[in-house]
């Protein structure tokens, strides 16, 4: 007796209609068209290719550009918009040749790091900081030239308001060239160097180890 209530209780009968209903579509020819529009989308999403992270040669060959282009670019900006930062008797006009120099200084001392970043040096972090450290000693100093310009009351003050924030963007195009690398979104590519275009034999590549432990673990946590 108990074994039958036990079998008439737990018996898996056939599914209420309205649950039937939650399953199986009520036309056929919506279901084959749902399936294949999430067909479609998965495929569409698998072919959207994951976006790689930056390698150091690559920021390197962006920072050479930028620093390079930068020598050109805003020397020859000031030039044709000299008007802009001549004096007030429109017969001097230092931004020119200030500029270039500015210019010429920040390409002399970038070029360091574009050549460690290309060869994935160990080290290429505190490259970099010491040559923003130089960058921010070169612009104290030539501050003082700027004060010298303009305790001279030859020029008004919207050239040097101008004049500084060129050298703002100038640097904030650099910052954020090189900015992946120090937040540590560009990788490390220890074997671009060894290119077979090269043609360097392993005996003459120094040791290219890891930077320190965190970037080691930074690695493998990215692969």
């Amino acid at each position: 007796m108990i074994r039958w209530m036990t079998r008439v209780l737990f018996r898996r009968g056939p599914l209420p209609e309205h649950r039937q209903r939650l399953i199986q579509p009520a036309n056929p020819a919506e279901a084959a068209q749902v399936r294949q529009t999430a067909a479609v989308q998965h495929q569409s999403m698998d072919a959207i290719p994951e976006e790689k992270p930056l390698t150091w040669p690559q920021v390197s060959v962006r920072l050479g550009i930028c620093i390079y282009g930068e020598l050109v670019v805003f020397p020859i900006f000031v030039q044709m918009f000299q008007g802009w930062f001549s004096s007030l008797d429109m017969r001097s006009v230092f931004a020119t040749r200030d500029m270039f120099l500015l210019c010429i200084f920040t390409a002399f001392i970038w070029t360091i790091p574009v050549f460690f970043l290309y060869y994935s040096q160990k080290g290429t972090r505190r490259v970099i900081y010491g040559v923003i450290a130089a960058e921010a000693l070169f612009s104290a100093c030539f501050a003082t030239r700027l004060m010298a310009y303009h305790d001279t009351g030859l020029y008004p003050d919207r050239v040097f308001i101008l004049f500084i924030l060129l050298d703002i963007i100038r640097y904030g195009l650099i910052g954020a060239v090189i900015s992946p690398v120090l937040m540590g979104k560009a990788k490390r590519d220890p074997h671009h160097r060894q290119d077979m275009g090269l043609r360097l034999d392993q005996a003459d590549l120094p040791d290219l180890e890891p930077e320190d432990d965190y970037d080691e673990d930074e690695d493998e946590y990215e692969e």
